[in-house]
């Protein structure tokens, strides 16, 4: 999962994910052990990137709840700042991008 990686930044967590497929272009997906929190994804055929940056979207939100208030918890780290990079997409491809200038700084996937 390409989101994963770049939130496992500096350091890796031990992270409970599973993904329940339904069909070839859905499925739920599931963080923690017990299932504590679920969502469910669904390709978007004109913007397949729109999956990929709503998926970073809700593993920050799951996985790091209280990024914004600790900077050694933001993830992904944001050069030269103490917040986490925000997932968005720009030209129907997803990128991390800066909260703070609003500029794109890596594609996701790509730590």
């Amino acid at each position: 999962m390409l989101a994963l990686g770049d939130l496992q930044e500096p350091g890796a967590n031990e992270l409970a994910l599973k993904w329940h497929p339904e069909g070839d272009n859905a499925g739920i997906l599931a963080a923690g052990e017990p299932v504590n929190a679920s969502q469910r994804f669904e390709e978007d055929e004109l913007v397949p990137a729109t999956l990929v940056v709503r998926v970073a979207d809700w593993l920050q939100n799951q996985l790091f709840p209280d990024s914004t208030v600790s900077p050694t918890d933001a993830r992904p780290v944001c050069p030269g700042h103490d917040h986490p990079l925000q997932a968005r997409v720009l030209y129907d491809v997803a990128w991390w991008f800066c909260r703070t200038s609003n500029s794109p700084i890596r594609l996701i996937g790509e730590s």
